[in-house]
């Protein structure tokens, strides 16, 4: 079980969203949603972190380096927000400082972009990384980094926190202290060099080591042990300083780590809580422990394995938690999909450069990927390939409600065809148990077997539906229909299109017909219909306006008057479009 504030817990992290849509779904829908069975239609929505009740600190996220094995090595990118996460500040200018191994200084901007993301690309690895910007005056710095060698890093620069730094009310206020250690100890951790990888090993005590010891004992992917293989602890410190030590295993693959822990403190309370970690790097992969704390008495025997690797798509499953969202647009349908994927096997799972495809419906456009662990592609037609290495899934964490790492988040749009829209996507891996969240909406109805129940939630003044999804079989199909939606009136599209083709068959007709001197009369009686048309044409289109205007102001009587003129319109303009015909063929040569 890890404690919510202890050092070497990994923070959620937040996935910004690429385009609007994306970045509002994930604000109000990014934390795991409650088993719709277990809690009362008036039960009041979670707000809090995965780990706790509250929301998560946003200081302790502003400015620290997320690793990204999907992006290109040398490449970092700052993010820049106001705020919320969801309030990008665009075209401010970001000030990069790089040092040389040597201590040379070089410095370069970038300005974000509509999104807030400034980009950083072809950085020298071993240089350390440090980027500064100023919005509203004030000042925002990231954490001091070194550029590796595989992947890139993104951070985020938030702007105008208020002191509790995103938490709020009680949460913020009981969560105080602790929290504020546990921030800095990451700092301290992120600036050492040290990051928690894959777990793949255990960790227990053990009374037969010497007190404060740590023995660790490195095997490869057939068990053997691994002999000359690097292993780094991290140490938390007094203070909530991280100590990074790096030792070489022996020939029976065994290295031993002493001193951690001061005989005096032995036995006084707390003892037991101070962090220590162990990671082995092996290539792009940095294979570990679980935090874990010194035991009063003894010290902790740690086995760590090179788990093997399999591209047998079979052992990826898409989890319980997912969420679908739909939000309406105009005419338009948007889906925002949040999938936990799940390796159910005991090896490493790596798709290669095919990546793990998930298909959309096959009317989908506009596809997008938010930013994450994986890296999403975009395939026309098709789908989505989540790209990067899975690995086995843990067991069950104390808290039901934790993020998974390997969760994907992707959105979609569907065009609106009328009042009702059905959707069909297959999942050839399955899904498990998830929720569907849609606005309310007046008249709006999801008709589904597999989509069940309804809960109100109300979150930033709007009001959404949340409703049960059953899980899908490998092979299977998500179906439902959406009905009552505001579609809108294509009646004066259709109008327009077919007056636009009679003119084009018209003007074919008179181009055939060459102008003689007996032709000047029927000319000029063509004129004075072609100007009739035109009025009457304009008048046609200003009674269109008028009444989309008054659909959307809900003003019924309106409405019903102009469709009734609408109506005379367009028998005078086909009377009109009759006259012309008939008056070419009269005159035909």
């Amino acid at each position: 079980m890890r404690h919510k504030n202890h050092p070497f817990s990994r923070r959620p992290v937040t996935l910004p969203g690429t385009r609007a849509q994306v970045l509002l779904a994930l604000v109000i829908f990014a934390l795991p949603w409650p088993v719709l069975g277990q809690q009362p239609g008036g039960a009041a929505m979670p707000t809090g972190g995965p780990a706790a009740g509250g929301m998560p600190d946003l200081r302790a996220i502003s400015g620290k380096p997320l690793p990204d094995r999907g992006m290109p090595a040398g490449t970092v990118t700052v993010r820049v927000v106001r705020q919320t996460l969801a309030n990008a500040v665009a075209n401010a200018e970001v000030t990069a400082l790089l040092e040389a191994p040597g201590g040379e200084m070089r410095k370069r901007t970038a300005k974000t972009d509509a999104g807030g993301r400034a980009l950083f690309e072809s950085l020298p690895v071993g240089h350390q990384f440090h980027a500064e910007v100023v919005v509203d005056g004030e000042k925002l710095a990231t954490d001091t980094f070194p550029i590796a060698e595989v992947g890139g890093v993104r951070t985020m620069l938030i702007a105008a926190l208020p002191a509790g730094g995103g938490a709020s009310g009680a949460a913020a206020e009981s969560d105080g202290a602790a929290g504020a250690g546990a921030a800095d100890a990451a700092d301290a951790d992120k600036k050492q060099g040290f990051t928690l990888g894959f777990v793949s090993g255990t960790a227990r005590p053990d009374p037969t080591l010497p007190l404060g010891a740590v023995e660790v004992l490195a095997r490869d992917e057939a068990g053997n042990p691994l002999a000359g293989q690097m292993i780094e602890l991290g140490h938390v410190r007094g203070g909530g300083q991280v100590e990074v030590t790096r030792q070489h295993t022996d020939a029976q693959g065994v290295t031993r780590f002493t001193g951690l822990l001061d005989t005096k403190a032995a036995g006084t309370k707390g003892v037991a809580d101070i962090g220590v970690a162990v990671v082995m790097p092996r290539g792009a992969l940095r294979l570990g422990s679980d935090g874990f704390g010194l035991p009063a008495a003894g010290g902790v025997r740690v086995e760590l394995q090179v788990p093997q690797r399999t591209s047998d798509p079979s052992v990826i499953t898409i989890g319980a938690g997912g969420r679908v969202i739909l939000q309406l647009r105009d005419e338009a349908l948007s889906f925002i999909e949040t999938l936990p994927l799940e390796n159910h096997s005991d090896k490493l799972f790596d798709p290669g450069a095919g990546g793990v495809e998930i298909r959309l419906p096959r009317e989908f456009v506009n596809a997008e990927g938010a930013e994450g662990e994986h890296k999403i592609e975009i395939r026309k037609g098709l789908g989505v390939a989540v790209h990067g290495i899975i690995p086995p899934r843990r067991p069950q964490a104390a808290d039901p409600n934790r993020k998974s790492p390997d969760e994907v988040t992707f959105g979609f749009v569907m065009p609106m065809t009328g009042s009702t829209r059905e959707f069909e996507q297959d999942f050839a891996m399955g899904m498990g148990e998830f929720t569907f969240v849609t606005e309310q909406v007046p008249g709006l109805k999801i008709e589904s077997a597999q989509i069940t129940g309804r809960q109100d939630r109300e979150l930033g003044g709007k009001k959404y539906w949340l409703m049960r999804g059953e899980p899908i079989p490998p092979g299977g199909t998500l179906r439902f229909v959406v009905r009552g939606l505001p579609a809108p009136d294509n009646t004066g599209r259709i109008i327009s299109g077919a007056l636009a083709l009679a003119l084009a068959a018209a003007a074919g007709v008179f181009g055939r017909r060459s102008g003689t001197a007996q032709k000047k009369g029927v000319l000029n009686e063509r004129e004075q219909l072609v100007q009739r048309r035109e009025k009457l044409f304009a008048e046609l289109v200003n009674v269109e306006a008028r009444q989309r205007a008054a659909a959307a102001a809900a003003a019924g009587t309106r409405e019903t008057a102009d469709r009734s003129v609408r109506g005379e319109l367009v028998q005078k303009l086909e009377a009109v479009y009759r006259d012309l015909a008939a008056l070419d063929e009269r005159h035909a040569v």
